[in-house]
This record gives structure tokens, C-alpha cells and sequence, in this order.
């Protein structure tokens, strides 16, 4: 992919060297305080996780590509060569990025990268995003909003698109997998627990891992028509806390005989040991 040609002199090179500079996990104090700032924004522990991955990786790549420490605010050609090291583009050797060999090893022996190679653009994507929102929050002037940068994602991922190199999602849980899990829990009060906690989620619409793991009991109500009524307050989707009539979730059916279930032996199991002590 060829870059816009205002750009085309600004973009670094490889740095010549036999052994990539990497500063593992140590971050400037601006970038230290724009990560502690995003894990603060009410996410969820898996989103918090993601944007302290990027940022880690971030600090990594930018030692090992310029031999210094990473500071706020990154210049635009930084972020430009931060694309075209990670983005995949057709040469007729085949597919290329412009990431040094030597520096891929080394973010995969530091543990930063998972394997050799380009990430997929969807990774791509979130880190230019969580770069952006980092200073968005240090108050210093975003590269990622820069006309060039923006036009050179753009065309990125119209050339994946154009290779029909769509991102890959996860099939949905259909009904004979979820009976092939629901048969391995047993009448134990982890196996009934397990068994409402899988019907809560599928019967629900679908609930995502951190809206399962994150539900409290005093979200939980019955309905006036049996069943109960979960009240979904903070979402990936709602995060301002303001419940709306979307929100509400009905547990019913066989959900709702196995939540009955699991409360009704928790609360036995509850007075037995209140009763032992």
C-alpha cells in the first residue's frame, strides 16, 4: 500500500541494529497516568486488561523502534510507522509488513506479541484507538485524529476488505453444544449453580462473559407472571448507568426453574450453617 505522498519523506526507517532496544513494561509517568486514567473509565476487567496490553505494547514497540522511552504526545510520523509495521499490504512476494524481523522476535520473546507476524486488523485497529483515547484523556494533541493518519486507515482496511480479509468472529452457542454442557452439571450446588448461570446467559438474549460474571443478586427480581426480571445496569453497550426498558431481561422457562433451584439450596445450605454455628 502506498502511502499519501505528503507523508512519504516523513516515514521513519528500520532502525539498523542486531538487537532490538526493549524497555519491557516501563512506561513515561504521562503514559503511566493516561493508562491508569483509561482502566478508570467504568470498563469492564476485560476492557480495563485490553487497554493496559495496548499500552505495554505501545511502549515496547516504540523502544524498540526508536531507543527511548515513550512519551505524550506521539508524533504523527510515529503513528503512520506504527500501521505500516502491523498492517499487511500485497506485493508480489505476497503479503509484507514493515516490521523488522529482529524487533517481531523480540516483542514475542517479551511477551507482548503472542506469535511472529502481522496482527490482525482488528488488533490494529484497537491499539490506534486506545492511543487516541490516551490522549484524549492526557489533554495532548492527538496523532491519530492527524487527515493523514485517518486516510491511511481508511485505506487499510478497504485493501483487507478488498482481500476478503474480514475479521473473524466466534460462532454463537446454538441449542445441541449448551444440552451437551448442561448434562455435565450435576445436583450439586456448583453443578445447579453452573446450570443457572448457562440458562441465565442463553435464555437472556445472550449475555456476554463480563455481564455474566459481573451480575449481582440485587439486579434480580420476580416477575408478577413468574420467572424473574434481571436488570442489566452497566453493559458494553450502557455504561451511563441510566436503566432503560431494553435493559430489563426476562429469565423464564427452564432458566428460571434453574435459578429457582440454585437460590433454593443456597438458602438451605445458608441455614444449615447458620444453624452448625
Amino acid at each position: 500500500m502506498d502511502l499519501p505522498e505528503k507523508l512519504s519523506g516523513q516515514v521513519l526507517t528500520p532502525l539498523e541494529r542486531n538487537d532490538a532496544l526493549l524497555d519491557p513494561a516501563r512506561l513515561s509517568d504521562m503514559a503511566e497516568e493516561a493508562a491508569h486514567d483509561l482502566m478508570a473509565e467504568g470498563e469492564s476487567s476485560n476492557t480495563r486488561a485490553s487497554y493496559r496490553t495496548a499500552m505495554r505494547y505501545w511502549a515496547a514497540w516504540f523502544g524498540a523502534r526508536y531507543g527511548r522511552q515513550m512519551d505524550l504526545p506521539v508524533p504523527v510520523p510515529v503513528v503512520v510507522q506504527f500501521i505500516v509495521d502491523h498492517a499487511e499490504r500485497s506485493t508480489k512476494a505476497g503479503l509484507v509488513c514493515q516490521l523488522p524481523p529482529e524487533i517481531d522476535a523480540a516483542l514475542v520473546k517479551g511477551g507482548f506479541k503472542g506469535r511472529l507476524g502481522a496482527p490482525a486488523l482488528n488488533t490494529l485497529m484497537h491499539r490506534i484507538s486506545v492511543l487516541s483515547m490516551a490522549h484524549y484523556l492526557a489533554k495532548e494533541p492527538n496523532p491519530c485524529i492527524d487527515s493523514a493518519v485517518k486516510a491511511l486507515l481508511s485505506k487499510t482496511r478497504k485493501a483487507y476488505a478488498k482481500r476478503n480479509a474480514t475479521p473473524h468472529k466466534q460462532r454463537a452457542l446454538t441449542k445441541e453444544p449448551l444440552e451437551a454442557v448442561l448434562d455435565t452439571c450435576d445436583d450439586s450446588l456448583k453443578g445447579k449453580r453452573d446450570r443457572a448461570l448457562l440458562l441465565f446467559a442463553w435464555s437472556s438474549g445472550g449475555r456476554r462473559r463480563s455481564e455474566v460474571s459481573e451480575a449481582v443478586f440485587e439486579n434480580l427480581r420476580r416477575a408478577d407472571e413468574g420467572g424473574y426480571l434481571y436488570t442489566l445496569a452497566d453493559s458494553k453497550t450502557n455504561h451511563t448507568g441510566k436503566v432503560k426498558a431494553e435493559d430489563v431481561k426476562p429469565v423464564v422457562g427452564m432458566a428460571a426453574e434453574a435459578m429457582e433451584a440454585w437460590l433454593r439450596v443456597g438458602r438451605d445450605s445458608c441455614k444449615t450453617q447458620q444453624k452448625q454455628a
